[in-house]
C-alpha cells in the first residue's frame, strides 16, 4: 500500500509538531502578571516567584519578577532577576532599560 505525498506530510507534520512540548503560560505567570498590571506588587511577587520556580527557564517570569522588584525598590533583586531574564532572552528591549536603573539606583 503507497501513500501519497499529502498523507506522508501530514504524518510528518504531526510527528513534527508532538516531538516539541507547547510551553503554555502557567497559572502562576498568568495571575502574576495580572497582579503587576494591577499594582498588586506583594501578590505578584508571590505569584511570579511559584512561576519561576515551577519554570526557571522563562524569561517572561523572570521580566516580570525583575520589574516587579523595581516597583518594590527592591533593586539587587530586580537586578538579579532581570539579567537572568535578558541571559534567557536577550531580545527583551525593556529589560535593559529597567535593568539600568536599577543598577543606578543601588
Amino acid at each position: 500500500m503507497r501513500r501519497s505525498p499529502i498523507t506522508t506530510a501530514l504524518l510528518l507534520l504531526a510527528f513534527l509538531v508532538s516531538a516539541y512540548p507547547v510551553h503554555a503560560a502557567s497559572s502562576f505567570l498568568t495571575q502574576g502578571i495580572a497582579d503587576y498590571e494591577d499594582e498588586s506588587y506583594e501578590e505578584a511577587l508571590d505569584n511570579l516567584t511559584r512561576a519561576r520556580q515551577e519554570d526557571p527557564a522563562s524569561a517572561e517570569a523572570a521580566y516580570y519578577l525583575g520589574l516587579t522588584y523595581d516597583k518594590l525598590q527592591d533593586y539587587g533583586n530586580a537586578a538579579a532577576m532581570l539579567k537572568e531574564a535578558l541571559a534567557l532572552d536577550p531580545r527583551l528591549s525593556d529589560g535593559h532599560l529597567v535593568l539600568a536603573r536599577a543598577l543606578y539606583n543601588l
